[in-house]
């Protein structure tokens, strides 16, 4: 049997729709520490044909950025490293050829996540979020090409769960700037969107006045950057932010298109599915609850760890 590791670490790339992002966390006592974290925008799921494939110039960007986060990753000596896709591959008709081509080039298999794993793992993270305590919530994790949303009623018991086929590529494809955001032409595909989910919510016993929401995702993580004014990303400061429901009316002028678009996620949630006035915002997400299963399921003994299936 292997010797116990004492501080394991694992290196996690997440092939997103819109960004490629990677970190390498170390595991200390029962706590996880982020050494490094990277990201890319790549817009991955821009790059889908008409014929559902996945242009040849959109997969060979995307490999030369994940090998070269990998690379990077790979300077902290990592025992365990874990590459997963979700949406943009999972719609791809050629995503058994593209995942063929990662492995060849950057020397690790890739792992396309089904809807189920890839909401799995988001709720995952809410076991290292420092205010999952406050349950009651609704927990929304915002990707490039799905988002998934889940109802928490207490001590992180998910009761529902779902993903819906609405990211940041689609909503930026129809959002207008120096519109109020009020008027926004994207806001009705959202609502119809996430109408199962508001409708869901409605048929349970209304959530508890202190329910709040919680949102992860680059999207709205970009628009917790501009609140916080800090001169470099701090996630320290933007885990801390304590908002509120009319938040998003009030974009910072200096606010990206990014940010905006957040803002308009959480202004169509929030109204969706009423909820007290607390908003939170976490930098943790789908790559955090990977590495939590990875580091629960790797115990003591070693990397025993199964990689997460294909979809």
């Amino acid at each position: 049997m292997a010797p116990p590791l004492t501080h394991p670490k694992a290196l996690i790339l997440d092939l997103g729709s819109n960004s490629i992002l990677a970190m390498v966390v170390e595991r200390k006592a029962n706590a996880m520490v982020t050494l490094w974290e990277g990201r890319t925008v790549v817009r991955l799921g821009e790059s889908l044909q008409e014929d559902g494939t996945i242009g040849e110039e959109g997969v060979q960007r995307a490999i030369m950025v994940a090998r070269e986060l990998l690379t990077q990753g790979l300077t902290f000596c990592p025992d365990r490293i874990c590459c997963v896709a979700t949406h943009a591959l999972r719609q791809a008709r050629n995503r058994d050829d593209f995942c063929k081509a990662f492995e060849a080039a950057c020397g690790f298999p890739l792992h396309v996540l089904s809807e189920a794993q890839e909401a799995h793992y988001a709720r995952n993270a809410l076991a290292d979020l420092s205010n999952a305590a406050c349950c009651p919530m609704v927990f929304a994790d915002i990707g490039g090409g799905s988002t998934e949303i889940s109802f928490i009623p207490d001590d992180k018991q998910c009761i529902w769960s779902q993903s819906f086929p609405l990211g940041t590529l689609r909503v930026r494809k129809m959002y207008v700037p120096h519109i109020p955001l009020s008027q926004q032409p994207c806001l009705e595909l959202m609502a119809s969107t996430f109408a199962p989910f508001a409708q869901f919510v409605a048929t349970k016993p209304p959530p508890p006045s202190q329910t709040d929401f919680v949102f992860a995702g680059g999207c709205v993580t970009a628009l917790a950057w501009h609140l916080t004014q800090t001169p470099t990303f701090d996630a320290a400061a933007i885990e801390a932010l304590k908002l509120d429901t009319s938040m998003p009316e009030h974009l910072p002028a200096n606010a990206d298109l990014d940010a905006a678009i957040g803002a308009a996620f959480i202004f169509a949630l929030t109204r969706l599915v009423p909820t007290s006035q607390t908003l939170h915002i976490t930098t943790k997400g789908l790559r955090h609850g990977i590495a939590l299963e990875v580091f629960s399921l790797w115990g003591v003994a070693g990397p025993a760890t199964p990689a997460p299936q294909r979809g």
